[in-house]
């Protein structure tokens, strides 16, 4: 900000940094709320299956092994191995990203490593149904649902040390050591420079300030350095 001012183009700078403090508030606030809005994502009641009986319950009291009858508009409150299902569409858009609804087929077999939007004889937590019903046996429920793992993760703070790099023997060499710290410090810069944290609007706000600096700083010199020039005796491009 002192060469800014010294250039006379604080305007520009202090125009950047603004914006980028706007943009990160509003950013923040936008997924606090989003953030916030999760605890309500879940339906709070469920029909389960007991005893031969069609049921009400409380969400909070659905465990794995229930069975559920789930219909259109329901918002489904665990992950759930479809065993009837008949043109039963959901709405997957906050697991998956699919703008459209996902057909389920609960006649199907697939493998075993697939991601959540190939697996469609499984109706996800907090997934919308959007036509008809099916009923299903409930796998996991909670954090431990496939919406819990990625709210978990969410969550999860990520470690400010690199870790080092060990061979299959559990030593790792002098060099390692010295990479691994290298990284942590350039992380810490990263950081306080905010070029690495944050949304990728605010990193390349936080990039534009630095390049804009960087400019600010060589036109400074050029400035400086062209005020000692003598303009008798030298030229003055």
């Amino acid at each position: 900000m002192v060469v800014s001012f010294a250039i006379k183009s604080w305007g520009v700078i202090s125009a950047v940094v603004i914006l980028n403090i706007v943009v990160g508030f509003f950013q923040e606030f936008e997924a606090e709320k989003t953030m916030n809005s999760l605890c309500f994502l879940n339906s709070p009641t469920t029909n389960a299956i007991r005893g031969g009986q069609n049921i009400t319950v409380p969400t909070a009291e659905i465990v794995p092994g229930d069975r559920v009858e789930i219909k259109t508009g329901d918002t489904i409150s665990a992950d759930v191995r479809l065993i009837e299902a008949i043109k039963f569409e959901v709405d997957e858009a906050l697991l998956t990203g699919e703008s459209l609804p996902v057909r389920k087929d609960a006649e199907v077999v697939l493998g075993e490593e697939l991601t959540a939007g190939d697996r469609i004889k499984v109706a996800f937590s907090s997934s919308t149904v959007t036509r008809r019903r099916a009923q299903g046996v409930v796998f996991a429920t909670g954090m431990r649902s496939e919406t819990g793992a990625i709210a978990a993760a969410l969550r999860q703070k990520e470690s400010k040390m690199r870790t080092v790099k060990l061979k299959e023997d559990g030593t790792a060499k002098a060099h390692r050591y010295l990479q691994a710290w290298t990284l942590t410090g350039t992380d810490a810069v990263g950081r306080f420079l905010s070029v690495n944290v944050g949304t990728a609007l605010q990193k390349k706000l936080s990039r534009m300030a630095i390049l804009l600096f960087c400019i600010a700083v060589v036109c400074a010199l050029i400035v400086l350095g062209a005020n000692r020039f003598s303009g008798e005796q030298e030229v003055i491009i």
